[in-house]
């Protein structure tokens, strides 16, 4: 779903199943923008972007979680830490994703 409302705005999208094929695609791409989940097989998303702000810091990082509340102090300072720009919980809109990613590049 996020792939479809992502083209429906004009971005181009590269997906990757688990953590470490999107750790491979970041490693030989030029991106602007990531969004990743908490949880994902083999590399989860705390452990993602610390390996891509070792080897970006200027891309913005979006996180992606169904569960829990966002507000949750938890999930705040380990996205803070990390150097994440922005959590999203699930389900969104196409507006919701649209003023986040215009708040965040522009």
């Amino acid at each position: 779903m996020l792939k479809a409302i992502l083209e429906i705005l004009n971005f181009s999208v590269m997906l990757a199943e688990n953590g470490q094929k999107g750790i491979e695609l970041v490693k030989n791409s030029s991106v602007d923008l990531i969004i990743c989940d908490v949880l994902m097989p083999e590399v989860d998303g705390f452990e993602f972007i610390d390996i891509i702000r070792k080897k970006d810091k200027k891309v913005k990082v979006i996180i992606s979680t169904g569960g829990g509340r966002i507000d949750d102090s938890t999930y705040l300072t380990a996205v803070n830490e990390l150097g994440a720009d922005d959590i999203i919980q699930k389900p969104f809109t196409i507006e919701v994703i649209e003023d986040l990613i215009n708040e965040l590049l522009n």
